[in-house]
């Protein structure tokens, strides 16, 4: 599942980091050319107001009458064209100038369009026509004319200059006419409607200009003459440079244009991404259903089946899983062990007839070589069931309060409440198993709580509708009711019951302090805490099937650890009668209750290794070979590992590992000595030991209780801890370990 999420995560980024540079990207580059476009309509709309006020100083300056007055100067020209106001308002002219061949000045007038009144002739003009004289009066021939943008301090110009030609435009030319008209507000304001487009302009190079301008200003430079820059999320503005009429920069415009573009891509990307989130949600939930109905369910069915046949004993018992997949495969290749383990039995029962028959004497070996292989037989069946509850114990999570105060905490984070806990069923009563706040809220005195769910009606009637519900405590709770829920604190309560298969498991339940008509939960939150709730679920399946699995492992360590006891001392209760000897021992060296059910265990099972040594080794009646003894010498390696696939037996596992070694560092498997070697490793040798002395074995004759004590303390500091070997014998001596050695122990002082 943790693959699987993250292979959608992966996915779900790269497809979102593609989706965002290349439909992003397309959607400002589309942004970006609408808006260039538009700059670039402005500017020519600029320029058709200087064309079209060039074609009409060229129709008054190519003018017969306007040819006469340069040289007569007459009066009545200038009082029924030039110095009538509707000729200036018509035309839109703030400037006239008549300038004769000479240079001289021969008519200038200047009319302000707004306020509809004459005004002086700026100087700046007359000194920009007496600088410029050369590029503005001079006419090489009779089509030369000049028209564009000159800057003045009273405000940007649109300037036309022509040389005055007859009627039919024929020479020599007598002057030049001068037209202008400003290029402020009004007449921007005039092109804006024309194009419908806003435009603002600052003079370039001056101090005044905003810091955008500035920047668009360093960005105009060379054949770059526009640029498109976001204003921010819902503007864009395009900026162009016009060049005066000598080719210097004059004035820099903006256009600003909504994001409409823009904006809408982005609106598309989160459909976009949302589609993506509800897709992946899709198959992860579909993927999470198909493994619980195909795998986990049907793997804790076969655990269950075996464990079942197991206690029962019954070869004639079968699992049954429907299917063609590997789940069903596993159930059909231990039903076929089941079936060979009965017909060997079988067979085994119809043996024992025929010889009980044949030949008196050979009775006791005959029953001695049944329980063998009885035992053989048990042994296969706790290895198959050991392998498979292995592979299962690998796969599922430990702990289910430490998964619980997990999915409390990131309750209280992701759905932001004031608190959450979870309350699990125990027989008839709701039990607080685990509680998270937001805040500061004593959880000590909340976890643990436990209520009959006879006094928790509303809390009964939710398990059994199976819904989450959000209630207000004010109203629908008993007192015993709010102090359990901890309502005191919250003012609103989202219960979301945990049940599967039809089974109440408990409930989720989430305080907060608002009320529900601030929102508290929103149908999104409730969502989200049914899903948390089904996690919940989910944990709480696993931990009891590791829970389960984890105790049928240790049965069948134990089991395995009996048949090699029986097997390799003829006593069927070996393990068993060192784990009380070695109890016994440590707690005279006081050792804790942990420590003492670890070392027991590990007498129990200290042999369990020996399930790998072969069967002629260890029932060999003469002195071993050196290769044999290497077979001998890793048992206590085996029987670390077949318990270390159990967490909360690695302490066993150490004793298991290390009974062998000696104190002088001379034992196996790794030579540690001294306080290296864990006591109750130290405590099984020397029991382990004084057994073996005592006790018949195939390879050797009991001998005498005496010979034992002295053999201990022979071996004292070399082989054995020397306070260990003195805590034994004073057990010893009190009488209390008898009991497990045979009748005439006792009697066998010497």
């Amino acid at each position: 599942m943790l693959i699987l999420g993250l292979t959608l995560v992966c996915l779900m980024g790269v497809m979102y980091f593609i989706a965002t540079r290349i439909m992003m990207g397309g959607f400002s580059e589309v942004e970006n050319a609408d808006t260039t476009r538009n700059i670039e309509r402005f500017r020519d709309a600029i320029g058709d107001e200087a064309t079209e006020l060039d074609r009409i100083t060229n129709d008054w300056a190519s003018w017969d009458d306007t040819y006469t007055f340069i040289e007569d100067r007459n009066a009545e020209f200038v009082s029924s064209n030039l110095d009538t106001e509707s000729s200036w308002i018509n035309n839109r002219l703030n400037l006239m100038m008549l300038i004769n061949a000479t240079g001289r000045i021969e008519y200038e007038n200047s009319f302000d369009l707004g306020q509809e009144t004459w005004a002086p002739v700026p100087e700046s003009v007359t000194q920009l026509i007496d600088k410029n004289s050369d590029s503005l009066l001079s006419h090489p021939d009779i089509k030369s004319g000049t028209k564009g943008l000159v800057i003045l301090p009273e405000g940007p110009m649109l300037i036309s200059s022509q040389p005055i030609l007859t009627s039919n435009g024929q020479g020599p030319s007598r002057g030049t006419l001068v037209w202008g008209r400003y290029l402020n507000a009004e007449e921007l304001n005039h092109i804006s409607k024309v194009v419908h487009l806003p435009v603002s302009v600052q003079t370039a190079g001056a101090a005044t200009m905003s810091p955008d301008f500035q920047t668009a200003e360093a960005s105009l430079t060379g054949d770059s003459s526009t640029c498109v820059s976001a204003l921010g999320q819902d503007t864009i503005a395009g900026y162009s440079r016009l060049d005066d009429i000598f080719g210097n920069p004059a004035l820099l415009l903006r256009i600003e244009t909504p994001r409409d573009v823009f904006n809408q891509g982005q609106s598309t990307m989160v459909y976009f991404i949302l589609a993506i989130l509800a897709a992946g949600l899709t198959f992860a939930m579909i993927t999470i259903f198909l493994l619980e109905r195909t795998v986990i369910s049907r793997m804790a069915r076969i655990s269950a089946s075996a464990m079942d046949i197991g206690e029962r004993e019954d070869h004639s018992a079968r699992i049954q899983i429907s299917g063609n997949d590997e789940v069903s495969k596993l159930a059909e290749v231990i039903n076929k062990m089941l079936a060979g383990l009965e017909r060997a039995q079988d067979d085994l029962f119809q043996a024992k007839g025929e010889l009980d028959q044949r030949i008196v004497e050979r009775t006791a070996q005959l029953q001695a070589m049944q329980t063998l292989a009885e035992q053989e037989q048990d042994r296969r069946g706790e290895l198959s069931t050991l392998y498979g509850l292995s592979r299962i114990l690998a796969e599922t999570a430990p702990e289910s309060g430490l998964m619980l105060d997990v999915i409390t905490k990131q309750t209280v984070e992701t759905i932001n409440t004031t608190y959450a806990q979870v309350a699990l069923m125990d027989d008839s009563e709701l039990v607080i198993k685990a509680f998270n706040p937001i805040r500061h809220i004593n959880r000590i005195t909340q976890l643990g709580k436990q209520s009959p769910l006879s006094r928790l009606p509303v809390c009964a009637q939710i398990l059994n509708q199976g819904e989450p519900v959000v209630v207000e405590t004010e109203d629908d709770f008993s007192q015993h009711e709010r102090e359990f829920l901890l309502a005191d604190v919250a003012q609103t309560l989202c219960l979301v019951p945990l049940k599967t298969n039809g089974r109440a498991l408990g409930l989720l339940i989430l305080g907060e302090q608002r009320r529900t008509e601030r929102e508290t939960f929103t149908p999104e939150k409730l969502s989200l805490a049914k899903s948390i709730a089904d996690q919940t679920v989910s944990a709480l399946r696993r931990a009891e099937l590791f829970t389960e699995l984890e105790c049928a492992y240790l049965q069948a360590v134990t089991a395995l650890a009996n048949a090699v006891d029986a097997k390799d001392t003829y006593t069927a209760d070996h393990g068993k009668k060192l784990g009380r000897i070695a109890v016994a021992v440590g707690r005279e060296l006081g050792m804790e209750p942990h420590e003492l059910e670890d070392l027991q265990r590990g007498a129990l099972l200290h042999d369990v290794g020996k399930i790998g040594v072969p069967d002629a080794i260890l029932q060999k009646p003469f002195p071993l070979t050196e290769y044999e003894w290497e077979k001998i010498r890793l048992h206590p390696v085996i029987g670390e590992k077949i318990l270390g696939a159990i967490p909360h037996l690695s302490k066993t596992a150490k004793i298991v590992r290390h009974h062998h070694e000696r104190f002088d560092g001379q034992g196996y498997p790794d030579g540690i000595s001294g306080k290296q070697i864990v006591l109750g490793a130290r405590i099984l040798n020397v029991v382990d030991s004084f057994s073996a002395i005592v006790d018949v074995r195939i390879y050797k004759k009991m001998r005498s209780r005496k010979e034992a004590i002295d053999e201990l303390r022979n071996c004292s500091v070399k082989q054995f801890d020397p306070e260990v070997v003195e805590a034994f014998l004073r057990v010893l001596e009190s009488g209390t370990i008898d009991e497990f050695f045979d009748d005439d122990f006792a009697r066998r002082a010497v």
